[in-house]
């Protein structure tokens, strides 16, 4: 239906509000978004994971630097060898790729930058998630062991200050 909604001309839908009740932050608008994105699920988490491409898509970033990174390449697959049962044969022992970014952002409605301190991993979808086919990029396209082309990418940041 989403696809559906948007035409040619038209690449994101955008709906803006503003809160019912008062309290911290509630004279700020809400603002939502959809798209619909014309690449694969896998060039999108490549996308999202190459800090030096997030000015393509954040137009409020200032650059976003890779202060740690744990393990490259979302495709990369932690296996067990005959030496480590317990471990990985890779140095971070799990799927995907995992690091932690410090990212400047300039707001639209503040003077100051902000500044956060992000982990992020992404990784391959596996037929152990549960995914159903049409959700998470499972569009048919890729199809092996009944997972279609579908990646996952989480965050999770935390104001700058120091760290290292």
């Amino acid at each position: 239906a989403l696809r559906k909604s948007l035409t040619d001309d038209e690449d994101v839908l955008v709906w803006t509000g503003k809160f019912i009740s008062d309290g911290h932050g509630s004279n700020l608008p809400l603002v939502r978004t959809r798209c619909v994105l014309n690449m694969s699920p896998k060039n999108f988490a490549l996308l999202l994971m190459d800090s030096s491409r997030v000015k393509t898509y954040n137009k409020m970033s200032l650059g976003r630097v890779d202060e740690v990174v744990f393990q490259k390449d979302v495709d990369s697959v932690a296996t067990v060898t005959e030496d480590n049962k317990e471990g990985s044969s890779l140095s971070f022992g799990i799927d995907g790729e995992t690091k932690i970014v410090r990212n400047k952002t300039k707001p639209p409605l503040t003077k100051k930058c902000v500044e956060f301190v992000t982990l992020m991993h992404a990784r391959k979808l596996t037929p152990d998630d549960g995914v159903v086919f049409g959700v998470m990029g499972n569009d048919g396209e890729d199809c092996r062991d009944d997972i279609c082309g579908g990646y996952i990418v989480v965050s999770r940041a935390m104001s700058g200050g120091k760290w290292g």
